[in-house]
């Protein structure tokens, strides 16, 4: 099955990049660059590559740009297109664009984090880091999110914000601004991502607190030490402290996600622990477009990995995943050279932080 309701009632706008029917969908022959979308999102949405999207579906045919939700189905037995069909389940069925009901917007890509798996197109901190790494950069002008005006919005019931760094952007408050323009924020599901560093000030929580519900995504990478190793400036006391704080606001329910790469598989076990203990929802994904994603690991790897979360959940799903895989031994030296050299770069060293990985690779 490869029916998904998001390319019937969404849109998600990638800052500074394209446009596509949700944040999971891989660039491909169909996205739309957000430049021309912002133009005109109406037709975009109705007649541009949402409709080519919709026809496969509505033939069974599986997407290409959807293959990170199949590929989490089979992985981990659910997706973001699994969730999508519970909150939408009486789509009509029809290569129609339905009604706009869900929005993800990035809103810019300021950030105060430098994560290793992320890069300076999502965080505004990596320009410097990313060209000593001789990247291809380049420095976005402020978003502008005003096309949203452009659109109708009256039947708008999910909105998810993310950045950059959702609670360091002023475009935090005109994206308020414009919804409350149109629509009663008591009507709105509000998923916001957030790293969890800063708290917003007291007007904004006021705003945020009117929202139907508020579901909080937090990006911590592992209960472990080797959380601000990989993102580099968190302090994850700070992080425990400000989580505890959004839990005071009545609308709002945390929840702790964290991307699989291959500083932190081992943790996971730990990590699932600490967090459920603490009475939070656990969610995980693969860590993907960068040097340390799992894709490419030695065997040597895999079984060191797997020895550390033997008897766990995550033993059979990482099982799972490298059956579909292969070693790449040009991938992985690359990934040693780039630790190797970040290292160098923030002067610091993985066996501080994660002192079995740093022996295990050699570092």
């Amino acid at each position: 099955m490869s029916f998904c309701p998001y390319p019937f009632v969404s849109f998600s706008l990638q800052y500074g990049q394209n446009v596509r029917p949700c944040c999971f969908y891989k660039p491909s022959d169909d996205e739309i660059l957000a430049k021309d979308f912002v133009k005109n999102p109406t037709h975009h949405l109705e007649d541009g590559g949402f409709s080519g999207i919709r026809e496969k579906m509505l033939k069974g045919e599986k997407v290409p740009g959807c293959s990170t939700c199949y590929q989490a189905e089979e992985t981990i037995g659910f997706s973001k297109r699994t969730s999508g069909l519970k909150k939408w389940p009486d789509i009509e069925r029809v290569n129609q664009f339905d009604k706009l009901r869900h929005i993800e917007i990035m809103i810019d890509n300021l950030c105060n984090f430098e994560c290793r798996m992320c890069n300076s197109h999502l965080s505004s901190k990596l320009l410097k880091r990313d060209k000593f790494l001789g990247k291809d950069v380049k420095k976005y002008d402020p978003a502008d999110i005003s096309f949203l005006r452009l659109m109708d919005l009256s039947e708008l019931t999910r909105l998810q914000i993310q950045g950059g760094e959702t609670f360091i952007s002023p475009n935090l408050a005109t994206l308020l601004d414009i919804v409350d323009e149109q629509i009663d924020a008591s009507e709105i599901i509000l998923y916001l991502t957030t790293n969890a560093s800063v708290l917003p000030d007291d007007a904004m929580v006021e705003r945020l607190k009117k929202y139907k519900h508020i579901d909080m995504s937090v990006s911590i990478d592992s209960s472990h030490k080797v959380n601000d190793y990989i993102r580099f400036r968190s302090n994850i006391d700070d992080v425990y402290s400000n989580i505890k704080e959004f839990d005071k606001w009545p609308n709002t329910k945390v929840n702790i996600t964290t991307n699989v790469s291959l500083y932190n598989a081992d943790t996971m076990p730990d990590t699932e622990k600490k967090f459920t203990d603490m009475g939070y929802e656990h969610f995980w994904n693969w860590t993907t477009h960068a040097t340390s994603v799992c894709d490419y690991a030695p065997i040597e790897y895999q079984d060191w990995v797997c020895d550390k979360v033997k008897g766990s959940k995550y033993e059979s799903a990482y099982r799972d995943f490298w059956k579909e895989r292969t070693y790449d031994e040009d991938k992985w030296n690359e990934f040693i050279d780039e630790t190797k050299k970040l290292d160098q770069f923030y002067n610091v060293t993985l066996g501080d932080y994660h002192p079995e990985l740093a022996k295990f690779l050699n570092i």
